[in-house]
C-alpha cells in the first residue's frame, strides 16, 4: 500500500452523487447484470466532467480528445458504449483525458493520478463487480526499447469524494496490466480493460485511481519525432462501474478466450462457434442488441444463422458448463 507522491491529481467530479441504488440493466457486453456508472470523461461540460488539480508540474495537461463517434469500434474490445454517461443522464460527448508527456524534443518526468470519485458497492460485495477503463498511447513508437510497466490500477476503501486524495492509503490491484504495450493501447488503437473487483470488501467509499507515470530520459542517441518518442500521449476514457448482486464465475478468461473460435467476424449469413478445447462444453448462447436486449437465445449450436437480424453491433455471450463466461463484440453486415 502506499500513499500519492504529490505531483499531479485529476480529479472526476460530479454534480451528481453515485449512491448504492443508482444501478440500471447492463447493456453493453461486459459483465454484470447491472450499470452501476459510465464516464465518458468530458470535461468540465455538462452536469458529469473532470478537473484538474496541479501539484507540481512543468507542462499543463490537455482536456478533450476526441474518440471515434460510433464507439471503440477498433480492436477486439468487446463492448457497447451507453448512449448517456450514468447515472449523471447527460448524452456521451466522445471525449477522453489527454496526457502529454513531451514538449517539443523535451520529454518529461510525470506521476499523473486520475482519482474517480467514491462509489457506494456494498450491495454488490456479496456479487460480482468490475471497473473498466478505456486507453491509448500514440507517438511512443521507439521500438520497445524504453517501455515500461508506468500504468497502474489502484484503489481505497476510504476516500470521501471532495476530500484530498493524497492522504488516503492507495492499494495496487495487482492482476491488472501494467505495462505500455498493444494490450494498453501502445499501437495507437483503443483498447478495453476489465479490472475485476469481486475479491475486494469495497464497501460504501470505493475509489479507484489509474496512474500514468512517464520518464525524461529518450531513446540512446534518439532525437524526438514520430518514431523515437519516449513518453508519446496518452488517453483514458470510458470508466465504468459493473456487477451483479449474485456471483459470477470466470469472465474472459484466457482458456475460454483461446479455447473458443467465432467467425467470420463481421458476419453476414452464418456465425460459426467452434470450442477448441475438449475441457470447454458450452451451454448457452446469448446475442444481445445495442439496447441490451436478448434477440436470440438457445442451447449450444456451431452455426448461427444471423441473416434475419439487422445490421449492426452485438455482443454474444457464451456460457459453458461450469458457469464461465466469454463475450465476444459481433459485427453484423
Amino acid at each position: 500500500m502506499r500513499k500519492i507522491t504529490k505531483q499531479l491529481l485529476v480529479l472526476i467530479l460530479f454534480t451528481v452523487s453515485i449512491k448504492q441504488f443508482a444501478q440500471t440493466t447492463n447493456g453493453t457486453g461486459l459483465p454484470g447484470d447491472d450499470l452501476i456508472f459510465y464516464e465518458d470523461m468530458r470535461y468540465t461540460t455538462g452536469v458529469s466532467g473532470f478537473e484538474v488539480t496541479i501539484s507540481e508540474a512543468t507542462l499543463t495537461p490537455s482536456g478533450n480528445s476526441s474518440i471515434p463517434a460510433d464507439g471503440l469500434t477498433a480492436g477486439e474490445i468487446g463492448y457497447i458504449r451507453p448512449d448517456n454517461n450514468y447515472p449523471a443522464g447527460d448524452v456521451r460527448d466522445n471525449r477522453s483525458l489527454r496526457i502529454q508527456a513531451n514538449d517539443g524534443s523535451a520529454n518529461y518526468d510525470t506521476d499523473v493520478w486520475v482519482v474517480v470519485n467514491s462509489i457506494d458497492l456494498s450491495s454488490y460485495d456479496s456479487g460480482s463487480k468490475f471497473f473498466t477503463f478505456s486507453t491509448r498511447t500514440t507517438f511512443r513508437e521507439d521500438g520497445g526499447a524504453n517501455l515500461d510497466t508506468d500504468t497502474s490500477v489502484l484503489y481505497a476503501t476510504d476516500f470521501v469524494t471532495g476530500t484530498d486524495p493524497t492522504t488516503v492509503t492507495w492499494t495496487p490491484i495487482t492482476t491488472t496490466p501494467v505495462a505500455d504495450s498493444a494490450e494498453m493501447g501502445a499501437d495507437g488503437v483503443w483498447t478495453t480493460q476489465t479490472v475485476d473487483l469481486s475479491e475486494i470488501t469495497c464497501g460504501t467509499q470505493f475509489a479507484i485511481a489509474i496512474r500514468r507515470q512517464s520518464s525524461a530520459n529518450g531513446p540512446v542517441g534518439g532525437a524526438f519525432d514520430s518514431g523515437t518518442n519516449r513518453n508519446g500521449t496518452f488517453n483514458i476514457s470510458d470508466l465504468t462501474y459493473t456487477g451483479s448482486t449474485t456471483p459470477l464465475l470466470s469472465v474472459n478468461k484466457p482458456f475460454l478466450v483461446d479455447g473458443i473460435s467465432l467467425y467470420p467476424n463481421p458476419v453476414k449469413n452464418q456465425l460459426n462457434i467452434r470450442s477448441l478445447n475438449p475441457n470447454i462444453i458450452i451451454k448457452n448462447v446469448h446475442l444481445i442488441d445495442i439496447t441490451g436486449k436478448t434477440i436470440y437465445k438457445s442451447g449450444f449450436n456451431e452455426v448461427i444463422n444471423v441473416s434475419r437480424f439487422s445490421k449492426g453491433i452485438y455482443i454474444l455471450k457464451l456460457e459453458d458448463i461450469k458457469g464461465n463466461l466469454l463475450t465476444k463484440k459481433i459485427i453484423l453486415n
